[in-house]
């Protein structure tokens, strides 16, 4: 988990309702080098949050010069319009 939601975990859960009578969860804290590496460890994340909005920039540049119309009234769902889009920005990151 990430260092901030392992801290403020126990108001997080308080706001949600609280936990059952009884129960009790203890989560140690982490030193600074175990945050630094957990916080290092979602930079991945980073590249796939990237190239997403990359592909809705560029759906969303077909939807305004028109060309978005033009692709979708050959018999292509929506779905494969958008998931061709993504993954050929996959393939490009990736080759590169």
């Amino acid at each position: 988990m990430d260092p901030i939601t392992t801290y403020y975990l126990p108001k997080i859960m308080d706001a949600a309702g609280g936990m059952p009578d009884g129960s009790v969860i203890d989560i140690p804290m982490p030193n600074a080098t175990e945050a630094l590496m957990m916080s290092f460890g979602e930079l991945g994340l980073l590249g796939v949050l990237l190239t997403v909005v990359i592909v809705m920039s560029t759906i969303s540049g077909e939807m305004k010069s028109g060309i978005y119309e033009m692709i979708l009234s050959k018999p292509v769902k929506f779905t494969n319009y958008v998931s061709a889009k993504f993954m050929s920005m996959m393939l490009i990151v990736y080759c590169l």
